[in-house]
């Protein structure tokens, strides 16, 4: 299809979802990074490159764009990284209206292990307060193994509609991304800022690029540093909570804004 596109002269916006220009597998995960450059990989690259050249190229992460930079891809291409837009009502209010006394811990996401979630619920019964709860929201193949942890502070509500994931994050203290994958932009960051939820989360990926950029905090999984970022979690949000920059974060993932992006890349 990229060569039926270029021989006819049409205008081509690639998008970069994941690493699947540079692995079929389209993940990388921690400690893994060399599976792109093994001898199969350098190959596949090699055609994916021969392909996919002379594009417009959008990715929602700088990570991303970097990392098919570091393997050469896009010389020849136009390269803009944009967010991902957020058709959601913010909610600016939020915040006063947790409670502290009730610590509460929310994951979002696919129940699958590269996600982290074992490790972040054996970590938050190592150090959690009697008072402190875990939700932990979505569906997967690990589901069924992880309920083993299931209690009454550990708790499995399956998949919730949209709707119901945004009340429960207006609801909770902060949200948990532990992922041991290498995570473009995840969406449930923009669903946690858009309801003024801090974020803590791997320290690598496009999801760090997110922390960098707009707040949160960083788990340093390389370290095995979950139960002390759990910790200080708590105590700087009880204490001395980081300040978010929703304002900047919405006006980089308007709906509208978005549009006027990729309209000016089109008539460039």
């Amino acid at each position: 299809m990229p060569l039926v596109v270029r021989f006819l002269n049409i205008k081509h916006i690639h998008y970069l979802h994941d690493i699947q220009l540079l692995h079929p597998s389209g993940l990388i995960f921690l400690g893994e990074e060399n599976i792109i450059k093994s001898f199969y990989a350098k190959f596949y690259q090699f055609l994916n490159r021969m392909l996919f050249n002379e594009l417009i190229v959008i990715s929602p992460s700088n990570w991303l764009l970097n990392l098919h930079f570091s393997q050469g891809f896009f010389k020849n291409s136009s390269t803009s990284q944009i967010y991902n837009p957020l058709d959601y009502e913010f909610t600016e209010d939020v915040k006063g209206k947790r409670k502290i006394d009730k610590f509460k811990f929310l994951y979002v996401g696919q129940i699958e292990k590269h996600k982290g979630i074992e490790d972040a619920i054996v970590a938050f019964k190592s150090v959690s307060a009697p008072s402190d709860i875990f939700k932990i929201i979505g569906e997967g193949s690990n589901l069924t193994n992880l309920k083993k942890h299931e209690s009454q502070k550990i708790i499995f509500t399956g998949k919730l509609s949209k709707k119901d994931v945004l009340r429960e994050m207006r609801d909770a203290n902060c949200l948990l991304i532990p992922s041991s994958c290498y995570e473009n932009s995840p969406g449930v960051y923009y669903e946690a800022m858009s309801v003024n939820l801090p974020v803590l989360g791997s320290d690598f990926g496009g999801l760090a690029d997110l922390i960098n950029e707009f707040g949160g905090y960083k788990i340093y999984l390389k370290g095995g540093g979950l139960e002390s970022a759990i910790l200080e979690v708590k105590k700087s949000i009880n204490e001395n909570p980081i300040k978010l920059k929703t304002d900047l974060f919405k006006e980089n993932v308007s709906v509208r804004n978005y549009f006027k992006k990729i309209k000016k890349l089109i008539l460039s």
